[in-house]
């Protein structure tokens, strides 16, 4: 579980009620197109939410990522996300 501090810097950008909203919109979305239907536990989801995490690589997947640029010209971005974790018991096909 991350530190409290931790959580709240990755969040102040974010106005408060935005988050609820963000996961709960991305979760009705994936429920209604049935994405999440093979993995449901006597006809419940189990999904645990993660966040805030830190990410950084080569691709900018918005526009609002830090930027740092290497002596070799590459840059790197750099942001932090939230992740839905569905859990699921293990099956045989």
């Amino acid at each position: 579980m991350p530190h409290m501090d931790t959580v709240a810097h990755g969040l102040e950008p974010i106005p408060p009620g935005a988050v609820e909203s963000i996961l709960t919109g991305t979760i009705k979305r994936l429920v209604h197109h049935r994405r999440l239907e093979r993995w449901m536990v006597q006809q419940r989801y189990l999904i645990a939410i993660d966040g805030p995490l830190k990410w950084s690589g080569i691709v900018q997947h918005a526009q609002e990522m830090l930027q740092t640029h290497e002596p070799n010209g590459t840059t790197i971005y750099q942001g932090i996300g939230v992740e839905a974790v569905l859990w699921a018991p293990m099956m045989s096909d």
